[in-house]
């Protein structure tokens, strides 16, 4: 055994020597492994692109597991989607679609990839069809105006919207605003004016504009009623239609729309009846003449509320705007009656002191009318201008809310309680931990976006979604622009992350402490907020038609959806010297009508709360969030009374991101109460919010009655939110200690 080690040690040294001397000339002599691919590399990371037939050239590098490049490593390439981009041998991307490919390089077993993002943008509008036309005055065009909208390439583009607005001629188009189908077209009813020659007709999208010009003969026959007098419920109505050409006789019938409940139209051309109730009603009337001409016009009929039933001493309250539609109707009076008028005030100039105020009033069947002037002195409140501007987009959201309150009302009474989604929130974990196992959220959505101009958002057939980026999101929003906006006017994505930092440190507990927390119906972990120019001229808003099953309402979204205007973000940036922080209280108060009004859908018992307390409750999120951010960053305990020191520096601007809450509640309310109603009210006029005064009157419940002071008004707004609990109210012998009621 020694010996043959011993010969086997010799051996291999001989063996080693004779690779070192002869290693020139001999193979397999200790050669070095091959490297080991452990990575691809693809360059770029990320691309964007916006016409058909674009390229993105793409590289791919193959490291080893030390990071190093294996030299000489060839890939093969390969699109994700076909339809968005196809990808050759070398690497080179062809865009053939909208939407969002993955390239993908491998190389053996491992491979890399990169996206590639295609939004095609509108560079052409062009008219297909419907121009240079002629047709009698008054007649519908027999081919609809339409038009192509196209990218630099000249492929159709799907899903943009077109607007369509008569520039002469005073004629009628339906729809004004439309979106393009698969083949990038768009078209509308073109109506021409009575007026006989030229008409203009334009259609714009983005920056592109395209004019159909329609020549107007005599008319053969139209229908020469354009504005029915006001009807008043409960007394009889009669209206008779008129014409302008054709040969009699005629018959007349409604083709769209209908009558008030209680009227009618006769073949004559006569509406009559007494109206059941009052609102205003929008219809289509249609005109037939003896030679077969046909006529039809778009009316629009407004019932009033019935005549006052006044007893001596009552009062009736009006309001000035409201009264210019539906004037109060006084009944008669037995000899000697008077009637004595208050005017509270009027619309004034922000640089006068003094208001001057004019009432009429005007008896049935007489020619004199009485009129009395009045003068009333007005404060002038003087605020910083960044909270000036936030007032006066306030002031637009609340009204824009009280309409999308009494739609959410409509909606309940219309479909009930259980076309509602219901929430999908597990039991036990926070919304964190659910967000947290369900991933992050899609880079892209379609949503279908709330249309102002459509009367029945429900019916079928649903709009085209419209296309939505991700911003950036946490565990609890997930904030999306809309593409084309963002194209053009993009929010920065750091204004972005301060309103998701503002509502994850101090809105989310709120809205569990106060409100109960966001419900889930679509399972997401998150609500999603959409920056869109639908929400344009105001803050924020949230329509209740997306809490609805899309079987229910074609439009529904199906999710907790926030439309948010680009603005507010905007806006951060520039503060506080030229912008302000809106946006962070407006999230908190716009999560609180998320979890409210899917309450009220869900409440079979008890109805919807007046917007009065349903936006004075949201005022509440926003503050109790701003209080809470003051604390944490102040130290002004959230309970506390606030004084002038609650808001430093003495110089320069006191505007904070934490107080800004706190500042536009404030500011809002010394608007309010300058305003033509100093208290207050549950039905105000155009001119007047229900932010300023209602925000007031609940704070003034949270202090006296929630225990604020003590931190204990929580349970209060929270029962006043769910409509199902019934909050202890205090006794003849006063509150129960413990209880939320305490003062």
């Amino acid at each position: 055994m020694i010996f043959k080690r011993g010969f086997e040690f010799i051996a291999r040294v001989v063996a080693v020597t004779s690779c070192l001397v002869f290693g020139f000339f001999l193979t397999g002599c200790g050669d070095a492994a091959p490297p080991v691919p452990a990575e691809v590399v693809v360059t770029p990371e990320s691309a964007t692109a916006e016409t058909v037939g674009g390229t993105v050239q793409y590289s791919a590098r193959v490291l080893d597991a030390a990071g190093s490049v294996i030299a000489g490593a060839a890939v093969s390439w390969a699109s994700g989607d076909q339809q968005v981009a196809t990808v050759s041998a070398s690497g080179l991307a062809t865009v053939t679609g909208p939407g969002r490919a993955l390239v993908r390089a491998t190389h053996e077993a491992v491979s890399g990839t990169g996206s590639l993002v295609v939004e095609l943008r509108p560079a052409s509008i062009a008219k297909v069809s419907g121009d240079s036309l002629t047709a009698p005055a008054s007649s519908v065009l027999p081919n609809r105006p339409t038009v192509r909208v196209a990218d630099a390439s000249g492929v159709p583009i799907p899903g943009v919207e077109v607007l369509f607005e008569v520039i002469s001629g005073g004629g009628q188009i339906a729809p004004r605003r439309a979106v393009t189908s698969a083949d990038g077209e768009a078209s509308t009813r073109w109506t021409l004016g009575e007026a006989q020659g030229k008409q203009v007709l334009r259609a714009t999208s983005a920056s592109f504009e395209a004019d159909f010009v329609a020549t107007a003969t005599e008319a053969l026959l139209a229908v020469g009623t354009t504005r029915l007098r006001k009807a008043r419920h409960t007394l009889a109505y009669r209206a008779a239609l008129e014409t302008k050409g054709g040969t009699s006789p005629f018959v007349w019938s409604l083709t769209d729309g209908a009558l008030p409940s209680g009227l009618a139209l006769e073949a004559d051309g006569v509406i009559s009846g007494t109206p059941e109730a009052p609102g205003a009603s929008d219809f289509t009337v249609h005109v037939r003449d003896s030679g077969g001409n046909e006529a039809t016009r778009d009316l629009s009929l407004l019932v009033c509320d019935a005549p006052l039933s006044l007893e001596p001493g009552d009062v009736y309250r009006t309001n000035p705007t409201r009264s210019s539609d539906c004037p109060p109707f006084l009944p008669a009076a037995s000899a000697g009656d008077r009637y004595r008028v208050g005017v509270v005030r009027t619309s004034y100039s922000t640089d006068l002191t003094y208001a001057e105020v004019v009432t009429t009033i005007t008896e049935t069947g007489a020619t004199a009318a009485t009129a009395a002037v009045a003068r009333l002195p007005r404060p002038a409140p003087r605020l910083l201008p960044s909270l000036e501007a936030a007032v006066r987009r306030a002031d637009a959201t609340s009204r824009f809310h009280a309409r999308l309150h009494e739609e959410a009302a409509h909606l309940r009474s219309r479909f009930g309680r259980d076309a509602v989604l219901p929430d999908l929130r597990p039991a036990g974990p926070d919304r964190p931990a659910v967000a947290a196992q369900l991933g992050l959220p899609p880079d892209r959505l379609g949503i279908f976006v709330y249309d102002a101009d459509r009367d029945d958002r429900c019916s079928p057939p649903a709009p085209t979604p419209t296309s939505a980026r991700l911003v950036a999101y946490n565990a609890h929003l997930a904030i999306y622009q809309d593409s084309v906006q963002r194209a053009d006017n993009p929010v920065a994505e750091a204004d972005v992350r301060r309103v998701l930092e503002y509502y994850e440190a101090y809105g989310t507990g709120t809205i569990e402490d106060y409100f109960g927390g966001v419900q889930d119906i679509n399972g997401d972990g998150r609500v999603v907020v959409f920056i869109s120019p639908a929400a344009e001229g105001f803050a924020a808003f949230v329509w209740s038609g997306d809490f609805f099953d899309a079987a229910t309402c074609a439009s529904s979204n199906q999710m907790e959806l926030v439309y948010f205007n680009a603005a507010q973000f905007h806006a951060i940036g520039r503060a506080p010297d030229d912008g302000h922080y809106q946006a962070m209280p407006t999230m908190v108060h716009e999560l609180k009508h998320v979890t409210s009004l899917y309450h009220r859908f869900r409440t079979r018992e008890v109805g919807f709360h007046p917007s009065w307390i349903e936006e004075g409750g949201a005022e509440i999120a926003a503050e109790v969030s701003s209080r809470r951010a003051m604390a944490t960053v102040g130290g002004v305990a959230v309970g506390a009374m606030l004084t002038r020191d609650a808001y430093p520096p003495r110089s320069g601007s006191i505007i904070l991101p934490e107080n800004y809450g706190v500042l536009l509640r404030l500011a809002r309310t010394t608007s309010s109460y300058t305003q033509e109603y100093n208290s207050l009210t549950t039905d105000p006029a155009d001119g007047h919010t229900y932010y300023g005064t209602s925000w007031h009157f609940h704070r003034f419940l949270g202090d006296a009655y929630g225990g604020a002071a003590e931190l204990t008004e929580a349970a209060l707004f929270a029962a006043l939110n769910d409509s199902l609990t019934v909050h202890p109210a205090p006794t003849a012998s006063g509150p129960s200690p413990g209880s939320p009621w305490r003062r």
